[in-house]
């Protein structure tokens, strides 16, 4: 039983998850110019952003001291520890497909991402919290920006990496307005 729902809710929040995990079936391991046509749309609502890390219930998520930030993928690229690169042509080779997979499905069917969560790792490295397969799709599907959230306290540390967005005010970067 799910927590907290009936038994029809339960029966058809597993009737929906097999659903998409059929249709993920479906593109798993498919070159990207075979993928369902869709557009990466960001939901940039603290209230998804439980959904950054896989698994963690809304309520178990205090989501009032997280930053969010918009940054290209260069940037992000940059910066980001060596196992959380990937390229665009290794959407499938690296992490779990079937993940991947039901990220194209949530795409393709017009829903939104959550952002990438981020946490520096190292001196001027970054690591992904939560994010790995958005992050692959959505660098497949050729994305220039992304959004970022990180908790507050490492906001200096996580700023200072991106040095083109220091002329951009913080109202800015939350926005969305890379500028700079």
């Amino acid at each position: 039983m799910i927590r907290g729902a009936t038994q029809e809710e339960a029966e058809a929040r597993i009737a929906e998850r097999r659903r998409i995990n059929e249709e993920a079936e479906k593109i798993a391991g498919k070159p990207i110019h075979a993928w369902p046509p869709f557009a990466v749309k960001w939901d940039t609502h603290p209230s998804f952003y439980h959904f950054s890390q896989d698994g963690v219930d809304y309520e178990a998520l205090d989501v009032s001291n997280v930053t969010l930030m918009w940054v290209t993928l260069s940037e992000l690229d940059a910066v980001l520890q060596a196992w959380n690169l990937r390229t665009a042509e290794e959407v499938w080779s690296i992490g779990d497909k079937r993940k991947a997979a039901k990220v194209i499905v949530h795409c393709f069917e017009g829903r939104k991402l959550s952002p990438v969560w981020v946490c520096p790792t190292a001196p001027g490295k970054l690591g992904l919290v939560g994010g790995n397969h958005r992050l692959a799709v959505a660098r497949a599907k050729g994305e220039t920006e992304v959004p970022i959230i990180f908790h507050d306290k490492h906001e200096p540390a996580v700023v200072s990496l991106f040095p083109a967005r220091a002329s951009v005010s913080r109202a800015s970067i939350i926005a969305g307005q890379l500028g700079g």
